[in-house]
């Protein structure tokens, strides 16, 4: 993990800083259509069929994988019903000091820690303590460094393919894999 000096050091970086800022933006404005789409419970696939785009590149457009367009905020607002509002402003100097400032950092992590500590000394149920010992020990390991290379290459290829659009929707997956299936 960074430390906050070092993630702030990566955002001064002037190669990184508008790729970041763009994704950042773009998340902002999606927060209020994710959140539509979480509390109606719409499911990618009914996106997908409302709006003309496909669902995989839905997927990327909501994990910011894909650039968002006025466009796309258009077929949104009319597939979900939703009209986006005008965004709050924050002045540059506020914004750093509200979501980057070293101390702000250093105290909300501290207080979760002590939190942690004060919920853990509580628990008395064996099989709680159990599994967060497991996190803890899953924690410890790099999953990524122990896959096979025939698997890094295969996530690698899909991540390839999603980026490319090259991939097919859930239901032609389904038709396609059905002749393998009893």
């Amino acid at each position: 993990m960074k430390s906050l000096k070092e993630l702030k050091n990566f955002l001064e970086d002037e190669s990184f800083d508008l790729e970041h800022e763009a994704a950042m933006v773009q998340s902002r404005i999606l927060s209020p259509i994710i959140a539509a789409i979480e509390d109606n419970d719409i499911k990618q696939r009914d996106l997908a069929e409302a709006t003309g785009l496909t669902q995989p590149f839905i997927s990327a457009l909501l994990n910011v994988r894909k650039k968002l367009s006025m466009e796309h905020i258009a077929l949104f607002q009319k597939a979900l019903g939703i009209i986006l509002q005008a965004p709050d402003t924050l002045p540059l100097e506020e914004h750093q000091s509200k979501f980057y400032s070293e101390k702000e950092y250093e105290i909300n992590l501290q207080t979760k820690k002590l939190d942690l500590i004060q919920w853990l000394s509580t628990i008395e149920n064996p099989t709680i303590i159990e599994k967060i010992l497991a996190i803890r020990a899953n924690e410890r390991e790099d999953w990524w460094a122990n896959l096979s290379a025939l698997e890094k290459e295969s996530i690698n290829k899909g991540i390839e393919d999603a980026d490319a659009e090259n991939q097919k929707d859930h239901d032609q997956a389904l038709g396609f894999g059905g002749q393998f299936m009893p």
